[in-house]
């Protein structure tokens, strides 16, 4: 039996007021929970039962295409699975705890959130986000003409100081912010900062004319480029920050069924391999994903998901999980980064901090799909 659970996410976003902005009440994002429905089929033939029971947990986003295009090839035909998909991570690590799933994606805040509170395993990265993390502007804000830094970022201290700036309070686009700040020599002290919850919120907000920066992710900024009413300031790569979304695996799932969840990370990638095979198959497939999930997207921003983020293959991964002199790897460097910021923001404490740093979180699992 296969079920997918599908959480209508920007249909829920479109459905809340705008005053989603700067309130306290739940937000159809990375706090929403998961929604109703439900898609029921049949597994063909008598041999169910001799098929490897999974459980799998995505988001509605890219990193989420692969188990998509495993599903309608036939790369999953050997697992009694199901798919579900959560709006955002902190549902998602919920979810652990009733045995909800044992492998998936999520966002590199998730990620941490999940190696805190549930020691959550980090397998390998679906793909780089930073290049698509980035900030815009309506295009009559004096920072559209001003120019780019040494930082990559447009506009100077004094373009920037008193913006009213829409954020998702301690995700990526939050630690973007900051890293632009520092960068200029501000602090969140010289700008206006309205958190919104969500991502989706602020891109909501942005378009019914709140605020005067947007933070975003993709898919969101897509929609913006081919639009010349709004300007890009720049992007957290620009700033020299990777934002890797993982690939990962409950610590149950990984201590009692490591050679299920190494199959299953194997055939994750030959996916990965496959939709990059035929960007514009995958593209449409993109497509017909994001309308189902609610998501609105063009089909040429489904074309640059894969230009602008491409996913990783299983190889890609060697060097992010090769440990170095330390004896740490890449991936774990970077996670206890963004660590750092989340005790900044108060959403995890440094003795949580520091025990995740003395755990074993990054398996070296990839490797052995790699050989």
């Amino acid at each position: 039996m296969k079920k997918r659970l599908v959480a209508l996410l920007m249909a829920a976003v479109m459905a809340l007021s705008l005053s989603a902005c700067g309130s306290d009440g739940e937000s159809a994002g990375d706090d929403a929970a998961k929604t109703d429905g439900q898609k029921d089929s049949a597994s063909d033939g008598d041999d169910e039962t001799e098929k490897i029971p999974l459980k799998i947990s995505h988001h509605p986003y890219l990193h989420g295409l692969p188990s998509i295009y495993a599903e309608e090839n036939g790369l999953y035909d050997d697992f009694d699975y199901t798919i579900d998909f959560y709006s955002g991570g902190p549902v998602q690590n919920e979810a652990i705890a009733s045995g909800a799933w044992e492998v998936g994606t999520t966002g590199i805040a998730g990620a941490v959130l999940g190696i805190v509170g549930y020691d959550m395993k980090v397998l390998g990265v679906a793909y780089d986000e930073a290049s698509v993390t980035d900030m815009w502007c309506r295009s009559d804000n004096p920072l559209a003409s001003a120019k780019a830094g040494e930082n990559g970022i447009m506009g100077t201290a004094d373009d920037w100081r008193g913006q009213d700036i829409l954020i998702a309070s301690g995700s990526n686009v939050h630690l973007m912010l900051i890293a632009t700040l520092e960068s200029l020599g501000l602090t969140e002290d010289d700008v206006n900062i309205i958190d919104c919850s969500s991502v989706p919120n602020v891109y909501t907000a942005f378009m019914a004319g709140e605020g005067d920066v947007a933070c975003l992710w993709a898919p969101y900024g897509y929609n913006l480029e081919v639009d010349e009413e709004y300007t890009k300031l720049g992007k957290v790569q620009d700033l020299g920050i990777s934002l890797p979304a993982l690939v990962v695996c409950t610590e149950e799932a990984y201590n009692n069924r490591p050679d299920v969840v190494e199959k299953w990370l194997e055939t994750y990638y030959e996916a990965c391999d496959g939709l990059m095979a035929d960007i514009d198959a995958a593209a449409e497939l993109m497509y017909n994903f994001s309308e189902e999930q609610g998501i609105v997207m063009s089909e040429d921003a489904s074309y640059q998901e894969f230009v602008q983020r491409p996913l990783w293959s299983a190889a890609d991964n060697e060097t992010y999980f090769t440990a170095g002199a330390d004896g740490n790897t890449e991936i774990y460097n970077l996670c206890l980064t963004y660590a750092d910021f989340m005790v900044s923001q108060g959403k995890i404490t440094q003795e949580q901090r520091d025990a995740m740093a003395e755990g074993d979180f990054v398996t070296d699992m990839i490797l052995d799909v790699i050989k």
